[in-house]
């Protein structure tokens, strides 16, 4: 790997196009020369390996997820949907809406699909598989919330035959990614990934350790602006997470 990679990852994460997530937003600058306890090597080896553990934990546990989506119009709302769906850690779900509430989106089509993939698909968009064809490179130490995390970028590594398919349908996270050291897990996210729902916008996914040991999502977040039957429409994601427990 050059060393003008992490450069060029710093770059396209620190220089937002217009309302996109800030990955860099409300922290302290990245200490690039910082050394780290871990390697990119052992990242691939231990950490993105333990996210499976976390991505059973989150399939299994009841939690409350609230999704809120809006259109805009410059920086005036002109659509939104909300839902409050509450997995019972048994299996089922319930889908409700706040009292009164009716959805105001018209310049965004929403689907069943778009939503579930926002709440269960983003969080753990990481395993040592999806990093087959990544390069991860440490770029330096960074304050994130009260961890002093180990910051790694994902870089999509080009097939080295030009007519290779997977040049067209590789599919994956490409961005930067906080580590708590002391526990091997991940706490921050932010990145775009060609597999998630509504458009590839930046989404930023903050963690917290919640149900024992386990570091799930508690709030997500994307600003960018979607392509929407030829319309350029700036669309604001929220999710936010909360009441994890066990089965009933």
């Amino acid at each position: 790997m050059t060393r003008v990679a992490p450069l060029l990852a710093l770059l396209l994460l620190a220089a937002p196009a217009l309302a996109e997530v800030d990955c860099n937003e409300g922290m302290e600058p990245l200490v690039p020369g910082a050394s780290s306890p871990i390697s990119a090597v052992e990242f691939i080896r231990e950490v993105a390996v333990k996210e499976g553990d976390f991505a059973r934990a989150f399939a299994a546990l009841g939690y409350t997820a609230e999704v809120v989506i809006q259109t805009l119009e410059g920086d005036t709302v002109d659509g939104e949907f909300r839902q409050i769906t509450i997995f019972d850690g048994d299996g089922t779900r319930r889908d409700t809406v706040p009292a009164g509430f009716t959805s105001t989106l018209t310049r965004l089509k929403l689907g069943d699909k778009d939503v579930d993939g926002l709440i269960d698909e983003l969080a753990f968009a990481l395993t040592a598989e999806s990093l087959a064809d990544r390069d991860v490179v440490y770029s330096g130490r960074q304050k994130t919330g009260t961890h002093d995390a180990s910051v790694f970028d994902m870089l999509a590594r080009e097939p080295r035959d030009p007519n290779d398919p997977r040049t067209m349908t590789r599919r994956g996270f490409v961005g930067r990614v906080w580590v708590a050291t002391d526990e091997d897990a991940i706490v921050r996210t932010c990145g775009r990934n060609t597999a998630f729902p509504i458009g590839p916008m930046r989404y930023e996914i903050v963690r917290d350790k919640v149900a024992g040991a386990n570091w799930l999502p508690v709030r997500l977040r994307a600003d960018g602006q979607v392509n929407v039957d030829g319309n350029t429409v700036r669309v604001r994601v929220n999710v936010t997470y909360s009441d994890y427990k066990g089965k009933p």
